[in-house]
């Protein structure tokens, strides 16, 4: 797929720039939890964002394709920009959406860098597997 260029101006995406400065100061100042508190209040936008946009509902009607791509293209942006707040505590699995995305290791200065329409985004894999309560449960129950 390729991305949009004019979904690239979006207020939401303008948010989670906007977020930048404080991030650095709370990871600056090893505040690592506060930075993923508001790393995940700027998810729960995106997150928002996807809900009321609902994509899996516009790519069901034909007439609604110019509104997908600009939603997705919105979508893989922020993406991308969250993945870049949390490469400092998760710099392995930050490292496997710059493959997915095609892009070269993403720096702090480039929140601002968006995708562009030339960039090819790589078919869909599972990043990481979500871990279930039961799970955890049973690996504390083995080291009783």
């Amino acid at each position: 797929g390729r991305i949009s260029d004019a979904a690239m101006t979006h207020p939401l995406l303008e948010s989670i720039a906007n977020a930048s400065d404080l991030i650095a100061d709370f990871y600056e100042s090893r505040e690592f939890a506060k930075a993923v508190r508001q790393i995940m209040e700027l998810a729960d936008l995106v997150n928002a964002y996807v809900d009321e946009n609902k994509p899996w509902e516009l790519a069901k009607d034909p007439q609604g394709a110019a509104k997908l791509h600009e939603v997705c293209s919105v979508i893989l942006e922020s993406f991308r920009r969250l993945s870049l707040y949390l490469k400092p505590v998760l710099p392995n699995l930050v490292g496997q959406v710059e493959e997915f995305l095609s892009i070269p290791p993403m720096q702090w200065h480039d929140i601002s860098n968006s995708l562009k329409s030339n960039s090819a985004i790589q078919p869909y894999r599972h990043l990481m597997t979500r871990v279930e309560h039961a799970q955890v449960d049973a690996l504390l129950e083995l080291n009783r």
